[in-house]
Protein backbone atom coordinates (compact mmCIF):
# COMPACT_ATOMS: atom_id res chain seq x y z
CA UNK A 1 0.00 0.00 0.00
CA UNK A 2 2.61 2.41 0.91
CA UNK A 3 4.75 1.66 -2.39
CA UNK A 4 1.70 2.36 -4.43
CA UNK A 5 1.37 5.42 -2.37
CA UNK A 6 4.62 6.33 -3.09
CA UNK A 7 4.44 5.93 -6.81
CA UNK A 8 1.00 7.95 -7.24
CA UNK A 9 1.46 10.64 -9.87
CA UNK A 10 -0.54 12.74 -7.66
CA UNK A 11 2.00 12.38 -4.77
CA UNK A 12 5.18 12.81 -7.36
CA UNK A 13 3.96 15.98 -8.95
CA UNK A 14 3.51 17.45 -5.26
CA UNK A 15 6.99 16.03 -4.10
CA UNK A 16 8.39 17.40 -7.23
CA UNK A 17 6.60 20.86 -6.86
CA UNK A 18 8.15 21.01 -3.42
CA UNK A 19 11.76 20.20 -3.95
CA UNK A 20 11.59 22.70 -7.35
CA UNK A 21 10.22 25.57 -5.94
CA UNK A 22 12.04 25.00 -2.63
CA UNK A 23 15.08 25.09 -4.54
CA UNK A 24 13.83 28.50 -6.33
CA UNK A 25 12.74 30.06 -2.94
CA UNK A 26 16.42 28.94 -1.57
CA UNK A 27 18.17 30.37 -4.27
CA UNK A 28 16.16 33.69 -4.49
CA UNK A 29 16.40 33.58 -0.39
CA UNK A 30 19.77 33.82 -0.72
CA UNK A 31 20.27 36.28 -2.97
CA UNK A 32 17.99 38.31 -1.31
CA UNK A 33 20.24 38.34 1.95
CA UNK A 34 23.16 38.43 -0.43
CA UNK A 35 22.13 41.90 -2.12
CA UNK A 36 20.76 43.01 1.07
CA UNK A 37 24.09 42.72 2.60
CA UNK A 38 25.59 44.50 0.08
CA UNK A 39 23.33 47.17 0.15
CA UNK A 40 23.67 47.80 4.00
CA UNK A 41 27.94 47.80 3.61
CA UNK A 42 27.15 50.45 0.80
CA UNK A 43 25.53 52.80 2.98
CA UNK A 44 27.69 51.86 6.00
CA UNK A 45 30.23 52.74 3.90
CA UNK A 46 28.70 55.88 2.50
CA UNK A 47 27.57 56.87 5.83
CA UNK A 48 31.12 56.20 7.37
CA UNK A 49 32.40 58.90 4.26
CA UNK A 50 29.97 61.25 4.52
CA UNK A 51 30.55 61.78 8.48
CA UNK A 52 34.15 62.06 8.08
CA UNK A 53 34.06 64.48 5.16
CA UNK A 54 31.53 66.90 7.20
CA UNK A 55 33.65 66.77 10.36
CA UNK A 56 36.83 66.80 8.26
CA UNK A 57 35.37 70.10 7.09
CA UNK A 58 34.01 71.68 10.40
CA UNK A 59 37.22 71.26 11.73
CA UNK A 60 39.26 73.01 8.74
CA UNK A 61 36.75 75.78 9.77
CA UNK A 62 37.53 76.10 13.06
CA UNK A 63 35.93 74.10 15.18
CA UNK A 64 37.64 72.35 18.16
CA UNK A 65 38.34 69.17 18.33
CA UNK A 66 36.50 68.83 21.78
CA UNK A 67 33.61 70.51 19.89
CA UNK A 68 33.77 68.50 16.74
CA UNK A 69 33.72 64.73 19.10
CA UNK A 70 30.01 65.48 20.15
CA UNK A 71 29.05 66.27 16.34
CA UNK A 72 28.72 62.40 16.17
CA UNK A 73 28.32 58.89 17.40
CA UNK A 74 31.38 56.96 17.10
CA UNK A 75 34.48 59.68 16.02
CA UNK A 76 38.16 59.55 16.78
CA UNK A 77 40.37 62.10 16.09
CA UNK A 78 44.39 61.65 15.87
CA UNK A 79 47.19 64.13 15.37
CA UNK A 80 50.75 63.87 13.13
CA UNK A 81 51.98 61.50 15.62
CA UNK A 82 49.40 59.07 15.40
CA UNK A 83 48.21 60.32 19.02
CA UNK A 84 44.78 60.01 20.17
CA UNK A 85 43.48 63.81 20.51
CA UNK A 86 39.77 63.31 20.65
CA UNK A 87 36.75 61.08 20.66
CA UNK A 88 33.07 60.24 21.20
CA UNK A 89 31.96 58.30 24.43
CA UNK A 90 31.46 55.45 22.53
CA UNK A 91 35.05 55.30 21.60
CA UNK A 92 36.35 56.24 25.16
CA UNK A 93 39.44 54.07 26.26
CA UNK A 94 39.48 52.36 22.75
CA UNK A 95 43.16 52.31 20.34
CA UNK A 96 43.10 53.77 17.38
CA UNK A 97 40.48 52.42 14.90
CA UNK A 98 42.68 52.61 12.35
CA UNK A 99 46.24 52.43 11.88
CA UNK A 100 46.24 54.52 8.16
CA UNK A 101 46.15 57.91 7.78
CA UNK A 102 45.18 59.37 4.44
CA UNK A 103 46.82 62.56 2.83
CA UNK A 104 46.04 65.66 3.12
CA UNK A 105 42.03 66.69 2.34
CA UNK A 106 41.64 63.04 1.05
CA UNK A 107 38.41 61.34 2.04
CA UNK A 108 38.71 57.24 1.75
CA UNK A 109 37.91 54.27 3.48
CA UNK A 110 40.50 52.63 5.85
CA UNK A 111 40.96 49.33 7.23
CA UNK A 112 40.42 48.47 10.75
CA UNK A 113 43.31 48.12 13.35
CA UNK A 114 44.09 44.65 13.43
CA UNK A 115 44.83 45.14 17.44
CA UNK A 116 41.23 47.10 17.52
CA UNK A 117 39.54 44.95 20.45
CA UNK A 118 36.07 44.33 18.51
CA UNK A 119 36.71 43.98 14.94
CA UNK A 120 33.13 42.69 13.88
CA UNK A 121 31.46 45.59 15.62
CA UNK A 122 33.34 47.97 13.04
CA UNK A 123 31.32 47.85 9.40
CA UNK A 124 33.27 50.49 7.84
CA UNK A 125 35.58 53.42 8.39
CA UNK A 126 35.97 56.87 6.60
CA UNK A 127 39.41 59.15 7.31
CA UNK A 128 39.95 62.41 6.26
CA UNK A 129 42.58 64.26 7.52
CA UNK A 130 42.68 68.26 7.09
CA UNK A 131 44.98 71.25 8.42
CA UNK A 132 43.72 72.75 11.48
CA UNK A 133 44.62 75.48 14.17
CA UNK A 134 45.59 73.08 16.01
CA UNK A 135 48.18 71.37 13.40
CA UNK A 136 47.19 68.30 11.11
CA UNK A 137 44.38 65.85 12.33
CA UNK A 138 42.78 63.28 11.16
CA UNK A 139 39.28 62.14 11.98
CA UNK A 140 37.89 58.76 11.73
CA UNK A 141 34.24 58.13 11.46
CA UNK A 142 33.06 54.05 12.21
CA UNK A 143 30.33 52.83 10.98
CA UNK A 144 28.56 50.58 13.66
CA UNK A 145 27.76 46.85 12.38
CA UNK A 146 25.13 46.09 15.11
CA UNK A 147 22.03 47.55 12.84
CA UNK A 148 23.39 45.93 9.76
CA UNK A 149 23.50 42.48 11.46
CA UNK A 150 20.35 43.24 13.36
CA UNK A 151 18.46 43.98 9.66
CA UNK A 152 19.92 40.66 7.95
CA UNK A 153 18.81 38.93 11.14
CA UNK A 154 15.51 40.26 10.72
CA UNK A 155 15.66 39.29 7.12
CA UNK A 156 16.27 35.94 7.50
CA UNK A 157 14.24 35.12 10.27
CA UNK A 158 11.29 36.55 8.36
CA UNK A 159 12.91 34.17 5.30
CA UNK A 160 12.63 31.20 7.73
CA UNK A 161 9.17 31.83 8.43
CA UNK A 162 7.96 32.56 4.67
CA UNK A 163 9.70 29.93 3.12
CA UNK A 164 7.73 26.96 4.46
CA UNK A 165 4.74 28.06 4.41
CA UNK A 166 4.85 29.17 0.62
CA UNK A 167 6.01 25.34 0.08
CA UNK A 168 3.21 24.18 2.24
CA UNK A 169 0.75 26.34 0.21
CA UNK A 170 2.69 25.10 -2.74
CA UNK A 171 2.20 21.33 -1.21
CA UNK A 172 -1.70 21.96 -0.70
CA UNK A 173 -2.49 23.41 -4.23
CA UNK A 174 -1.00 21.26 -6.25
CA UNK A 175 -2.27 18.17 -4.10
CA UNK A 176 -5.41 19.89 -5.01
CA UNK A 177 -5.53 20.76 -8.64
CA UNK A 178 -3.66 17.27 -9.50
CA UNK A 179 -6.29 15.50 -7.56
CA UNK A 180 -8.84 17.67 -9.92
CA UNK A 181 -6.63 16.69 -12.84
CA UNK A 182 -6.72 13.47 -12.45
CA UNK A 183 -10.38 12.79 -11.39
CA UNK A 184 -11.49 11.93 -15.20
CA UNK A 185 -8.67 9.66 -15.64
CA UNK A 186 -9.51 7.91 -12.57
CA UNK A 187 -12.81 7.92 -13.74
CA UNK A 188 -11.68 6.56 -17.18
CA UNK A 189 -9.50 3.87 -15.66
CA UNK A 190 -12.47 2.73 -13.48
CA UNK A 191 -14.72 2.72 -16.69
CA UNK A 192 -12.39 0.49 -18.37
CA UNK A 193 -11.57 -2.26 -15.61
CA UNK A 194 -14.95 -2.27 -15.40
CA UNK A 195 -15.82 -3.66 -19.00
CA UNK A 196 -16.25 -7.38 -19.23
CA UNK A 197 -15.26 -9.28 -21.92
CA UNK A 198 -18.44 -9.76 -23.34
CA UNK A 199 -19.01 -5.58 -22.75
CA UNK A 200 -16.11 -4.76 -25.19
CA UNK A 201 -18.49 -2.73 -27.19
CA UNK A 202 -18.76 -0.20 -24.24
CA UNK A 203 -16.84 3.14 -24.37
CA UNK A 204 -15.63 5.71 -21.89
CA UNK A 205 -17.23 9.11 -21.59
CA UNK A 206 -15.48 11.91 -23.52
CA UNK A 207 -15.04 15.31 -22.44
CA UNK A 208 -15.84 18.45 -23.89
CA UNK A 209 -12.54 20.46 -25.83
CA UNK A 210 -9.21 19.20 -27.12
CA UNK A 211 -7.13 18.98 -23.99
CA UNK A 212 -4.74 16.12 -23.18
CA UNK A 213 -7.42 14.48 -21.61
CA UNK A 214 -9.86 14.70 -24.25
CA UNK A 215 -7.48 13.36 -26.57
CA UNK A 216 -6.95 10.33 -23.55
CA UNK A 217 -10.53 9.83 -24.08
CA UNK A 218 -10.68 9.66 -27.89
CA UNK A 219 -7.74 7.67 -27.94
CA UNK A 220 -9.25 4.60 -25.14
CA UNK A 221 -12.32 4.81 -27.32
CA UNK A 222 -10.08 3.89 -30.79
CA UNK A 223 -8.82 1.38 -29.03
CA UNK A 224 -11.80 -0.38 -27.53
CA UNK A 225 -13.06 0.07 -30.89
CA UNK A 226 -10.38 -1.23 -32.63
CA UNK A 227 -10.78 -4.42 -29.81
CA UNK A 228 -13.95 -4.69 -30.53
CA UNK A 229 -13.50 -5.05 -34.33
CA UNK A 230 -11.20 -7.38 -33.56
CA UNK A 231 -12.89 -9.38 -31.77
CA UNK A 232 -15.63 -9.95 -34.20
CA UNK A 233 -13.00 -10.17 -36.70
CA UNK A 234 -11.81 -13.44 -34.72
CA UNK A 235 -15.55 -14.90 -34.17
CA UNK A 236 -16.01 -14.27 -37.82
CA UNK A 237 -13.02 -16.12 -38.51
CA UNK A 238 -13.01 -19.33 -36.70
CA UNK A 239 -16.68 -19.26 -38.07
CA UNK A 240 -15.93 -19.07 -41.21
CA UNK A 241 -12.61 -21.56 -40.84
CA UNK A 242 -15.46 -23.45 -39.56
CA UNK A 243 -17.50 -23.19 -42.14
CA UNK A 244 -14.84 -24.02 -44.96
CA UNK A 245 -13.13 -26.98 -43.34
CA UNK A 246 -16.52 -28.96 -42.72
CA UNK A 247 -17.18 -29.12 -46.37
CA UNK A 248 -14.29 -31.14 -47.77
CA UNK A 249 -14.39 -32.80 -44.21
CA UNK A 250 -18.43 -33.99 -44.94
CA UNK A 251 -17.34 -34.97 -48.36
CA UNK A 252 -14.42 -37.23 -47.70
CA UNK A 253 -16.71 -38.61 -44.49
CA UNK A 254 -19.40 -39.44 -46.99
CA UNK A 255 -17.42 -41.11 -49.87
CA UNK A 256 -15.90 -43.29 -47.11
CA UNK A 257 -18.97 -43.80 -45.94
CA UNK A 258 -20.38 -45.24 -48.94
CA UNK A 259 -17.37 -46.90 -49.49
CA UNK A 260 -17.75 -48.93 -46.52
CA UNK A 261 -21.42 -49.53 -47.28
CA UNK A 262 -21.54 -50.67 -50.55
CA UNK A 263 -17.68 -52.20 -51.41
CA UNK A 264 -18.52 -54.02 -53.79
CA UNK A 265 -20.71 -51.54 -56.25
CA UNK A 266 -17.65 -48.96 -55.48
CA UNK A 267 -15.11 -47.89 -58.24
CA UNK A 268 -12.14 -47.40 -56.14
CA UNK A 269 -10.14 -45.40 -58.40
CA UNK A 270 -12.93 -43.11 -58.79
CA UNK A 271 -12.85 -43.01 -54.59
CA UNK A 272 -9.26 -42.44 -54.66
CA UNK A 273 -9.48 -39.27 -56.74
CA UNK A 274 -12.23 -37.70 -54.59
CA UNK A 275 -10.34 -38.24 -51.60
CA UNK A 276 -6.92 -37.17 -53.02
CA UNK A 277 -8.75 -33.96 -54.12
CA UNK A 278 -10.70 -33.20 -50.90
CA UNK A 279 -7.40 -34.11 -49.04
CA UNK A 280 -5.80 -31.44 -51.39
CA UNK A 281 -8.01 -28.91 -50.75
CA UNK A 282 -8.34 -29.53 -47.12
CA UNK A 283 -4.43 -29.49 -46.94
CA UNK A 284 -4.64 -26.08 -48.89
CA UNK A 285 -6.78 -24.93 -47.07
CA UNK A 286 -4.97 -25.50 -43.54
CA UNK A 287 -1.48 -24.43 -45.17
CA UNK A 288 -3.52 -20.91 -45.41
CA UNK A 289 -4.67 -20.58 -42.28
CA UNK A 290 -1.50 -21.48 -40.76
CA UNK A 291 0.50 -18.47 -43.31
CA UNK A 292 -2.29 -15.78 -42.27
CA UNK A 293 -2.01 -17.06 -38.80
CA UNK A 294 2.14 -16.69 -38.62
CA UNK A 295 1.65 -13.04 -40.15
CA UNK A 296 -1.16 -12.58 -37.55
CA UNK A 297 1.79 -13.20 -34.67
CA UNK A 298 4.26 -11.29 -36.30
CA UNK A 299 5.81 -14.73 -36.54
CA UNK A 300 5.70 -14.65 -40.50
CA UNK A 301 9.91 -15.19 -41.43
CA UNK A 302 10.46 -14.63 -45.37
CA UNK A 303 13.85 -15.77 -46.65
CA UNK A 304 15.06 -13.34 -48.95
CA UNK A 305 16.87 -14.55 -51.86
CA UNK A 306 17.09 -13.09 -55.53
CA UNK A 307 14.04 -13.17 -57.98
CA UNK A 308 13.23 -13.16 -61.41
CA UNK A 309 9.74 -11.98 -60.85
CA UNK A 310 8.86 -11.80 -64.59
CA UNK A 311 9.69 -15.44 -65.10
CA UNK A 312 7.11 -16.44 -62.00
CA UNK A 313 4.50 -14.18 -63.69
CA UNK A 314 5.08 -15.87 -67.51
CA UNK A 315 5.11 -19.03 -65.74
CA UNK A 316 1.92 -18.62 -64.42
CA UNK A 317 0.63 -16.95 -67.71
CA UNK A 318 1.26 -20.09 -69.32
CA UNK A 319 -0.08 -22.17 -66.82
CA UNK A 320 -3.54 -20.43 -67.35
CA UNK A 321 -3.54 -20.61 -71.16
CA UNK A 322 -2.56 -24.52 -70.54
CA UNK A 323 -6.53 -24.72 -69.37
CA UNK A 324 -7.39 -23.40 -72.78
CA UNK A 325 -10.50 -21.22 -70.62
CA UNK A 326 -9.30 -18.03 -70.99
CA UNK A 327 -6.90 -15.75 -72.91
CA UNK A 328 -4.04 -14.08 -71.32
CA UNK A 329 -2.80 -10.68 -73.00
CA UNK A 330 0.94 -10.38 -71.49
CA UNK A 331 2.62 -7.82 -74.12
CA UNK A 332 2.85 -5.53 -70.57
CA UNK A 333 5.50 -7.50 -69.05
CA UNK A 334 8.92 -6.60 -69.15
CA UNK A 335 12.01 -7.57 -66.60
CA UNK A 336 11.78 -7.21 -62.83
CA UNK A 337 13.94 -8.48 -60.23
CA UNK A 338 13.69 -8.31 -56.51
CA UNK A 339 14.49 -9.56 -53.58
CA UNK A 340 12.41 -12.11 -51.41
CA UNK A 341 10.60 -15.21 -50.53
CA UNK A 342 9.97 -17.00 -53.57
CA UNK A 343 7.57 -19.40 -52.62
CA UNK A 344 5.46 -16.27 -50.95
CA UNK A 345 5.91 -14.10 -54.07
CA UNK A 346 4.75 -17.35 -56.38
CA UNK A 347 1.82 -17.96 -54.13
CA UNK A 348 0.57 -14.18 -54.55
CA UNK A 349 0.98 -14.36 -58.25
CA UNK A 350 -1.00 -17.70 -58.57
CA UNK A 351 -3.71 -16.14 -56.24
CA UNK A 352 -4.28 -13.25 -58.11
CA UNK A 353 -4.24 -15.46 -61.87
CA UNK A 354 -6.66 -17.47 -60.05
CA UNK A 355 -8.69 -14.66 -58.92
CA UNK A 356 -9.03 -12.69 -61.95
CA UNK A 357 -9.82 -16.06 -64.08
CA UNK A 358 -12.92 -17.12 -61.69
CA UNK A 359 -13.98 -14.15 -62.98
CA UNK A 360 -12.81 -13.19 -66.62
CA UNK A 361 -15.22 -13.58 -69.52
CA UNK A 362 -12.62 -13.77 -72.16
CA UNK A 363 -8.85 -12.01 -71.35
CA UNK A 364 -6.93 -11.44 -68.41
CA UNK A 365 -4.35 -8.73 -68.73
CA UNK A 366 -1.10 -9.12 -66.85
CA UNK A 367 1.28 -6.41 -66.73
CA UNK A 368 5.09 -5.85 -64.86
CA UNK A 369 7.44 -2.66 -64.65
CA UNK A 370 9.59 -2.13 -62.27
CA UNK A 371 9.55 1.67 -60.73
CA UNK A 372 11.43 3.49 -58.39
CA UNK A 373 10.02 1.55 -55.21
CA UNK A 374 10.39 -1.62 -56.71
CA UNK A 375 8.04 -3.86 -58.77
CA UNK A 376 4.45 -3.16 -59.78
CA UNK A 377 2.13 -6.35 -60.93
CA UNK A 378 -1.05 -5.52 -62.39
CA UNK A 379 -3.87 -8.45 -63.00
CA UNK A 380 -6.99 -7.49 -64.58
CA UNK A 381 -10.10 -9.09 -66.07
CA UNK A 382 -13.05 -8.00 -68.51
CA UNK A 383 -15.51 -9.46 -65.54
CA UNK A 384 -18.80 -7.93 -63.84
CA UNK A 385 -16.41 -5.34 -62.14
CA UNK A 386 -16.70 -5.00 -58.47
CA UNK A 387 -19.78 -3.24 -58.34
CA UNK A 388 -20.78 -1.97 -54.40
CA UNK A 389 -17.91 -4.06 -53.15
CA UNK A 390 -15.77 -2.03 -50.74
CA UNK A 391 -12.69 -3.28 -52.25
CA UNK A 392 -10.57 -3.07 -49.05
CA UNK A 393 -12.98 -5.80 -47.81
CA UNK A 394 -12.40 -8.26 -50.47
CA UNK A 395 -8.73 -8.37 -48.78
CA UNK A 396 -9.79 -9.78 -45.61
CA UNK A 397 -10.59 -13.57 -44.83
CA UNK A 398 -13.24 -15.48 -46.28
CA UNK A 399 -14.05 -12.27 -48.34
CA UNK A 400 -16.22 -13.38 -51.74
CA UNK A 401 -18.34 -11.05 -54.42
CA UNK A 402 -21.91 -11.21 -54.43
CA UNK A 403 -22.21 -15.24 -55.82
CA UNK A 404 -24.94 -13.62 -58.57
CA UNK A 405 -21.74 -12.26 -60.50
CA UNK A 406 -19.75 -15.24 -60.03
CA UNK A 407 -19.29 -17.19 -63.21
CA UNK A 408 -17.56 -20.09 -61.69
CA UNK A 409 -17.77 -21.25 -57.83
CA UNK A 410 -15.38 -19.76 -55.32
CA UNK A 411 -12.62 -20.70 -52.98
CA UNK A 412 -12.35 -20.51 -49.26
CA UNK A 413 -12.00 -16.54 -49.86
CA UNK A 414 -8.27 -16.42 -48.30
CA UNK A 415 -6.61 -15.72 -52.18
CA UNK A 416 -6.46 -12.00 -51.92
CA UNK A 417 -5.88 -12.11 -48.16
CA UNK A 418 -2.73 -14.17 -48.72
CA UNK A 419 -1.99 -11.75 -51.80
CA UNK A 420 -1.87 -8.65 -48.83
CA UNK A 421 -0.05 -10.49 -46.06
CA UNK A 422 3.03 -11.52 -48.99
CA UNK A 423 2.56 -7.69 -49.68
CA UNK A 424 3.26 -6.44 -46.33
CA UNK A 425 5.91 -9.08 -46.00
CA UNK A 426 7.68 -7.87 -48.72
CA UNK A 427 7.05 -3.87 -47.67
CA UNK A 428 4.74 -3.37 -50.51
CA UNK A 429 1.10 -3.22 -50.63
CA UNK A 430 -2.07 -4.30 -53.25
CA UNK A 431 -5.09 -2.62 -53.90
CA UNK A 432 -7.56 -1.99 -56.70
CA UNK A 433 -7.01 -0.18 -59.36
CA UNK A 434 -10.48 2.12 -60.74
CA UNK A 435 -11.25 0.68 -64.24
CA UNK A 436 -14.02 1.00 -66.37
CA UNK A 437 -14.68 -2.02 -67.17
CA UNK A 438 -13.64 -5.53 -65.11
CA UNK A 439 -11.47 -5.51 -61.97
CA UNK A 440 -7.48 -4.64 -62.12
CA UNK A 441 -5.72 -5.76 -58.95
CA UNK A 442 -1.73 -3.95 -58.26
CA UNK A 443 0.73 -5.67 -56.19
CA UNK A 444 3.55 -3.60 -55.58
CA UNK A 445 6.75 -5.32 -53.79
CA UNK A 446 10.01 -3.88 -52.94
CA UNK A 447 13.10 -4.36 -54.94
CA UNK A 448 15.15 -4.58 -52.03
CA UNK A 449 14.58 -5.32 -47.89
Amino acid sequence: MLRRFVSSIRVRLTVSSIVIVGIVLSIAGTALVTVQHRSLHDSAVNRALSESQSIGLALSYGTSVAKAATLGTDLQFVNKKGTIIGHSASLLGQPRVSNQIPALTVNRVVPVNPNFPDQSSVAAIGAMTVLTSEGTVTVYSVSNASQMKAAESSTIRELYFILPTILLVIGALTWLLTALALRPVDRMRRRVDAIGEEEINARVETQPGDDEIARLAHTLNDLLERLDTARIRQRSFVSDASHELRSPIASLLATVQVAQRYPERVAWTQICEVVTAEGNRLSRLVDDLLLLASGDERALVIKLDPIDLDELVLREVDRVRLLGEISVNASSISAARIEGDQVMVEGAIRNLMDNACRYAADVITVGLRMDDDGAVLTVADDGPGLGSEDPDVLFERFARLDRSRQRRSGGAGLGLAIVAAAAKAHGGSVRFLEVEHGACVELRLMARR
